[in-house]
């Protein structure tokens, strides 16, 4: 009944298209698999109503996409890499869903996936504090203590598969929740909406440290600089800067506080083992790759440590895609680079393009060590707010 409700709702205030985007959305806070099978029916009812179609025709560069998914693909089949032929079905899906939002997208739809998104994080932290508890409990810890275990299945992941990928949206949320509070106009009817995301902030953070994932701490405050610095909120940045450097201090002098500290450095060499197999096998295969994951299809061959990708965003796209693969991805790119350009030449929307900076540089800085962009939740949603731009698309005519 509540359902029905909902969809009555929703159906009074958007349009079909838009509701099909929106419960996209939504899907990405079940277990991946859910919301990929759900996300391959949309695309099925699309391709069958032809609507898919023309969102290809219409945006430039998205064929492109499908010729890198035929090779991924192709390549993937003839190396007998059956896990990566699966998952590019799963990129093929995502890349359709991507092309028929910016078809579709406006101003309104944006600012409310954004709104649901936040919304819908505080439930991804609820679940991932009832995990939380479940792991306690599995090490005989009765009372509520703040311990993060090094086991990958001992820490809080929520809905996301895994805590590293889980992390990576916390970060993302975090930065929606900076976008959103800078946006209100600093008067006493907005106090309400500074602490709704003063608290998600908070509790966000909170979740953040329970995942163990020490990447994602630089990253986020590179990803918060950047966009404090291109909204012009200068105070912040210098504010910033001063709490970042007393937490840096902090744990100079308790270095106990930050998270999986006693095994930074085994695990620093265990990510250099991972690097340097998988540049073995680039040197070896550079051209096409082996499909998606092919680290973890070739890491025995080359004596390497046993994991499912190079946990490098700079090395993982061409071991697994080559250099053809990649360059087909990069008509799509400069398409939405230009997109992106021409939006900040007509200065239309500052906060917005601040938004998509922090989002690369957090994506670029994580990356480093690891490529948790590399997955269902992570990577629709940076694809997402990257390609929005199109919602400006009949303003500045030059897209």
């Amino acid at each position: 009944m509540l359902l029905i409700e909902l969809h009555d709702w929703l159906k009074e205030r958007f349009n079909k298209d838009e509701r099909i985007i929106l419960y996209c959305v939504v899907s990405l806070f079940i277990p991946c698999y859910m919301s990929v099978i759900f996300m391959l029916f949309i695309v099925c009812y699309l391709m069958w109503t032809k609507r898919l179609k023309e969102c290809f025709d219409e945006i430039k560069g998205s064929k492109y996409l499908l010729i890198f998914c035929v090779l991924s693909e192709l390549t993937s089949l003839i190396h007998q890499n059956w896990l990566g032929a699966l998952l590019t079905i799963g990129i093929t899906i995502i890349f359709c869903i991507i092309i028929y939002y910016m078809k579709h997208t406006s101003k309104h739809l944006f600012e409310i996936i954004v709104d649901i998104m936040i919304f819908l994080s505080i439930f991804a932290a609820i679940y991932g504090l009832i995990e939380y508890i479940g792991i306690l409990n599995k090490m005989n810890v009765d009372t509520f203590e703040i311990m993060v275990f090094d086991k990958r299945e001992d820490r809080v992941n929520s809905v996301f598969f895994n805590a590293n990928y889980y992390a990576m949206m916390i970060e993302f949320f975090v930065l929606m929740c900076f976008y959103k509070a800078f946006n209100l106009k600093l008067c006493l009817a907005n106090l309400r909406g500074l602490l709704y995301y003063t608290v998600v902030i908070m509790i966000n953070l909170f979740l953040l440290y329970l995942t163990g994932c020490r990447s994602a701490w630089p990253a986020l405050a590179i990803g918060i600089f950047v966009l404090l610095y291109f909204n012009h909120h200068y105070k912040s940045v210098t504010i910033l800067t001063i709490v970042v450097g007393g937490m840096l201090l902090g744990i100079l002098l308790f270095p106990d506080i930050f998270p999986r500290i006693d095994n930074i450095i085994s695990y620093f060499f265990t990510r250099q083992n991972i690097w340097v197999t998988a540049l073995k096998a680039l040197k070896d295969n550079w051209i096409i790759g082996q499909g998606p994951l092919t680290y973890f299809h070739i890491a025995s061959l080359y004596g390497g440590h046993i994991t499912h990708h190079a946990h490098n965003v700079y090395i993982d796209p061409f071991l697994s895609h080559g250099v053809i693969g990649v360059a087909s991805l990069i008509p799509y790119a400069y398409h939405c680079i230009k997109g992106c350009i021409s939006v900040a030449k007509a200065k239309i929307d500052r906060s917005y393009l601040a938004l998509v900076l922090a989002l690369v540089f957090v994506v670029l800085i994580h990356g480093i060590t690891d490529y948790t962009i590399y997955f269902v939740q992570t990577g629709f949603t940076f694809l997402l707010i990257a390609s929005s731009f199109y919602m400006y698309e009949k303003k500045i005519n030059k897209i």
